[in-house]
């Protein structure tokens, strides 16, 4: 991860009433650089080979790499591209994302950048953030990060608009497209008041 970005331990201090009593949950954690989570690996996951974009290789968002073996890696892995080399899912950095967020089993990859919690789907997968238990996590995810650091969390889908998580509402607001080309999936706001209330 490049120096001095922020990384997201996506697990909220919310405490949720049972009995009368509020039961305190873990903590929403920003720290810089984070490090990998030794247990896990990618392993047979490939879904960021596919979903997101590599501007060294010119490389598009929601298109496979042709330098990926689906399910088991890349054939150019000892001379990948600096994006790649530096490029791992929040379920990689964060011991305290639920098992649930693996990307090989839920189709979604978790990723944090820009004050921006993004939740990119897979095309057989792009309308699960909206299930259970992804959506309960996302919406308390979405109100601990705005209320303490004005972060957002935002859904992205091949040819949909991405979505932003409105924190109070919990309403999923259309507010931009992605750009075609990016490391990372870049986003352009439609209109500058779209979504200006959070």
């Amino acid at each position: 991860m490049p120096d001095g970005q922020v990384w997201v331990a996506l697990t909220c201090a919310v405490g949720a009433k049972h009995g009368g009593k509020m039961k305190q949950g873990p903590q929403v954690n920003f720290t810089v650089n984070g490090s990998k989570v030794s247990e896990r690996t990618c392993s047979g996951c490939t879904l960021c080979c596919s979903l997101l974009g590599i501007v060294e290789l010119k490389k598009p968002v929601f298109k496979i790499c042709k330098h990926c073996v689906i399910g088991k890696g890349c054939k150019i892995y000892e001379v990948k591209p600096q994006t790649c080399t530096e490029f791992l899912c929040d379920y990689r950095t964060s011991a305290e994302v639920p098992e649930y967020w693996n990307p090989k089993v839920c189709g979604m990859v978790l990723h944090s950048e820009n004050n921006m919690l993004s939740v990119i789907c897979s095309s057989g997968s792009k309308h699960r953030w909206k299930q259970e238990p992804y959506w309960s996590y996302i919406k308390l995810v979405a109100a601990v990060l705005h209320a303490r650091y004005g972060a957002h969390v935002r859904i992205v889908r091949k040819g949909e608009s991405v979505l932003v998580i409105n924190p109070a509402t919990f309403d999923a607001q259309a507010v931009g497209q992605l750009k075609g080309m990016g490391a990372l999936p870049q986003w352009r706001q439609a209109d500058q008041n779209v979504g200006a209330e959070f």
